[in-house]
């Protein structure tokens, strides 16, 4: 695992750290284990499964790699373009707005989720200047897991960091008051900021509450699911995307946000609060799910500066979670939730559909209209 990401990314590389993932996992050349590669906000992972042999072989194969990095042909590097743009084409060709970028903007934690139009354009050279300022080895860690040896020596060897490398800025504060806003995505959506200490508890708890109240009980969706993504130390972003058709999607966000108004007044309620506990305790007692978890904090606390976590203690208290206490949480977070919904569904008047959700409905457009001229001058330096 590296600690780099999408949110080291300048606009202008966007989806340089996932074509490099593709590049170095295809440069590794193939063998018989599992493995795959993920590119997350702030890491990018390649996890092998097999025989010891077999994975610390192929460890040392992709490390070679991020040293050759500039072995690959551009033949090569334009069929891992088409393979990227088969794996989501709408974010291949669109730098379409997330959840995220609403909240943040098309900066750091903004980057998750948008999409990058500028991948297509990327160069090998650009490619290959992104690998050796970024995947290095003062940012790798190397997980083992299994029985392996206590004297096992991966003899592992990654590039030096370069002398000057870009300063990762700090997550800006992002909105101040809930907004909705249109999608092409479809369906409907919600986010919030929750504390990371209760970010599983509430994963599970919502996920519980809104699936039985918006597919069970309304039938307004046969896909009602739950996505987190840690943005610091302290936080974690957690959205509610309701797979409902463009015909339901009005429905769908005016029962969405007030099933999220009523947890925050009245709690998640008795079988929510099970699952969350429920959840913890499951994961407290099988030790393959804590090793992905325990690598994964770390990553962080290892290259990133968060703290440790004591992994066991927040899941002995997450299996005794109180509802109040996240009720609580939910409530402070809703404060500033993001909702979006399907651009084609029909909301009739705006203003109306706003107040019925209780929010400032944007629409995305330019504040300001400028000219071509000065749009030209603006963009001046970056790809077209």
């Amino acid at each position: 695992m590296l600690a780099v990401g999408q949110r080291d990314e300048p606009p202008q590389l966007a989806g340089v750290t996932h074509l490099a993932e593709h590049l170095l996992i295809r440069l590794a050349g193939p063998d018989s284990i599992f493995k795959d590669g993920t590119t997350g906000l702030s890491t990018v992972s390649f996890t092998a499964s097999g025989s010891e042999a077999g994975c610390l072989d192929y460890l040392r194969r992709l490390t070679a790699a991020i040293s050759d990095v500039d072995l690959p042909t551009d033949e090569q590097l334009a069929l891992e373009l088409t393979l990227i743009e088969r794996e989501d084409p709408m974010r291949f060709h669109e730098t379409v707005p997330s959840l995220s970028t609403v909240r943040w903007g098309l900066q750091d934690a903004g980057m998750f989720g948008a999409g990058a139009a500028t991948v297509a354009t990327l160069t090998r050279d650009e490619v290959v200047a992104w690998v050796r300022e970024w995947f290095t080895g003062d940012h790798a860690v190397v997980v083992l897991t299994g029985t392996w040896p206590d004297d096992v020596e991966p003899g592992l060897s990654l590039p030096a960091p370069p002398a000057v490398r870009m300063r990762r800025p700090a997550t800006p504060a992002g909105i101040a008051t809930p907004v909705a806003v249109p999608t092409p995505h479809g369906g409907a959506a919600l986010s919030v900021v929750v504390p990371v200490d209760l970010g599983p508890s509430l994963d599970h708890a919502v996920q519980h509450r809104f699936f039985a109240e918006l597919r069970q009980d309304a039938g307004l969706a046969y896909h009602v699911d739950v996505q987190t993504e840690r943005i610091d130390a302290d936080t974690v972003e957690l959205e509610v995307h309701v797979g409902a058709s463009t015909e339901k999607a009005r429905d769908a966000v005016v029962a969405l946000v007030r099933v999220a108004r009523d947890v925050a007044e009245h709690g998640f309620g008795e079988l929510a609060v099970a699952r969350a506990r429920l959840a913890a305790g499951l994961t407290l007692a099988d030790a393959h799910v804590r090793v992905g978890i325990t690598a994964d904090d770390t990553v962080r606390a290892l290259v990133l500066g968060h703290p440790e976590d004591d992994l066991d203690a927040e899941l002995q208290a997450a299996s005794a979670v109180e509802d109040e206490t996240m009720r609580a949480a939910w409530a402070h977070a809703l404060e500033t939730a993001v909702v979006m919904v399907d651009e084609d569904a029909d909301l009739g008047d705006t203003d109306e559909f706003g107040e019925a959700i209780g929010m400032r409905w944007d629409d995305l457009t330019p504040a300001v209209a400028v000219s071509p001229r000065e749009a030209s001058r603006a963009a001046k330096g970056h790809r077209r």
